[in-house]
């Protein structure tokens, strides 16, 4: 699904927007990358952001909405982002969510920003359902 993205346009295009979320940092995006077996109901993006004022690193996941191919009818990505942040309220392990962004012109479609959480993904293939 991932082939639509221009990795690069897409970093060039993260870049501003993580400016306007992080305005007392200079956030530069690197080592973005699709990540082996992720994807099937999100499109999913990795990548380091090194603010250009200091050393710090911090790894983030970009979830994006799907634009070709649906695995459910009726997609609310705004209610996965709200979801996921409830239930770190609640104690349960989660990845720090970060950012919910509605407007499809940042990337061309809406999308949201969470810490990355080292670990293993589940392939996708064989399909999880099966």
């Amino acid at each position: 699904m991932l082939e639509a993205y221009d990795l690069d346009a897409t970093a060039a295009s993260l870049e501003p927007w993580l400016r306007t979320k992080l305005p007392s940092q200079a956030p530069k995006v690197e080592n973005l990358r699709a990540p082996d077996g992720a994807g099937f109901s999100n499109e999913t993006l990795l990548f380091d952001i090194r603010d250009e004022n200091s050393a710090e690193v911090e790894s983030l996941v970009v979830r994006l909405a799907p634009t070709e191919h649906f695995v459910f009818p009726r997609y609310d990505l705004a209610a996965q982002y709200r979801l996921m942040d409830a239930l770190a309220s609640c104690g349960i392990a989660v990845p720090r969510m970060r950012w919910l962004e509605q407007d499809p012109s940042i990337l061309g479609t809406p999308f949201y920003v969470m810490n990355a959480v080292e670990g293993e993904m589940p392939p996708d293939i064989p399909p999880y359902h099966s």
